[in-house]
């Protein structure tokens, strides 16, 4: 029987939970929802429209990555919010926006790629939802691939 394993370090914060499948997701989910009621909910402004200067800054953050598929480029698109937004958590149409800012055409089920990346524990779904929509939270895992397309 396979051993699954879920690690999370994020400063001082470090989580393993090791064992089969049915344990660690469900230790995992009384996890988030111990650890996450402490904290209050993430303040989100939602942009109207794209200041003056965003356009270039977000074009010139992604020329510094090498991507290859539509997979890449979701990745890249949380870790972009992530880092630019200061929001660990984002929707599927936090995406969609980088995406329409970017001008790249989005797959037709773009949730598929949101399961993918879950099951790739590339993502990990919290239990709070942002005006009704899931929300998601790289992993370290995630954080790492999208780390292995920059240019160098």
């Amino acid at each position: 029987m396979p051993t699954y394993l879920i690690r999370i370090k994020e400063g001082d914060l470090e989580l393993e939970i090791q064992g089969d499948r049915d344990f660690v997701e469900r230790k995992f989910k009384e996890f988030l929802k111990t650890f996450f009621k402490k904290f209050p909910e993430e303040k989100y402004i939602e942009k109207e429209k794209y200041e003056e200067g965003d356009l270039e800054k977000t074009k010139d953050y992604f020329k510094n990555f090498k991507i290859k598929s539509n997979t890449e480029k979701m990745l890249l698109a949380a870790r972009f919010h992530y880092e630019n937004f200061g929001r660990k958590s984002f929707t599927l149409s936090d995406i969609k926006s980088i995406y329409k800012i970017m001008k790249w055409k989005i797959s037709k089920n773009p949730s598929t790629f949101l399961q993918k990346f879950r099951e790739k524990n590339f993502i990990y779904s919290l239990p709070k939802k942002r005006n009704g929509k899931p929300l998601y939270v790289l992993t370290e895992k995630g954080l790492e691939f999208t780390e292995s397309l920059r240019r160098k």
